[in-house]
């Protein structure tokens, strides 16, 4: 399955849909390609199979929801050690689909954020039930291997990684007003382009990667090393 990033989810959110998806993919594809440049990417090592799965995957709604709830509610796993008393004991809870208002300024700073512990009050319970509780304290953290595979954690998202590296806000809201922003300046600057030409874009690098892939390494003929 396909990674889907955040520049990917936004585009399509803020793409004006035509009622084709191969034209739609492919628009979409053109965007990416080219917010890519603005990041200084080398585009030949990257993976044009997987954009467009990507923004295949995109076409259906429970992917995008998934994505959803993670570019923009910013919702992931919870989990936290807490310590509670009338007795001093510790338990080890957790808590699902928690939305972490900061959670892309957790991820690059490390800042602190805030849950609301009635979130672990029924596991906290089921284990303490014996005896009356109160929450003495807690240490709660994000549970990064609770998001699904096809999504990206903010560390390895290009879109956050640029946005961070040039100073700018990485708030889910900021990355979404700068990838639509970046749209607006790429459809400006090639002003006239067609759904054939977009197409015509899309499949050229995807039957440039193909021919990448099957192409015999080259030797050098001196030292019978391969050549990058």
């Amino acid at each position: 399955m396909a990674k889907i990033d955040r520049a990917m989810y936004f585009i399509n959110k803020n793409d004006t849909q035509s009622g084709s998806n191969i034209k739609d993919v492919s628009r979409q594809f053109f965007l990416y390609w080219k917010l890519c440049n603005l990041y200084r990417l080398n585009t030949r090592e990257m993976n044009a199979e997987n954009i467009f799965n990507g923004f295949t995957q995109l076409l259906d709604y429970t992917e995008r929801n998934s994505a959803k709830d993670l570019y923009v509610n910013n919702e992931v796993d919870v989990q936290s050690n807490v310590e509670i008393e009338f007795e001093t004991y510790d338990l080890n809870v957790s808590a699902n689909s928690v939305a972490i208002d900061n959670l892309n300024e957790v991820a690059f700073n490390d800042d602190e954020f805030e849950v609301d512990e009635e979130i672990f009050h029924d596991d906290i319970a089921e284990s303490a039930r014996d005896f009356d509780w109160y929450v003495e304290s807690s240490d709660n953290s994000i549970d990064w291997t609770s998001i699904e595979s096809d999504l990206v954690e903010p560390l390895d998202d290009i879109t956050l990684v640029y946005m961070y590296d040039e100073s700018q806000d990485i708030h889910s809201s900021d990355v979404e007003l700068f990838v639509k922003n970046q749209m607006d300046t790429i459809h400006s600057n090639n002003d006239g382009m067609t759904d054939d030409a977009y197409m015509s874009f899309m499949f050229g690098e995807l039957k440039a990667q193909l021919q990448r892939r099957n192409a015999s390494p080259a030797v050098d003929a001196n030292t019978g090393e391969l050549i990058n």
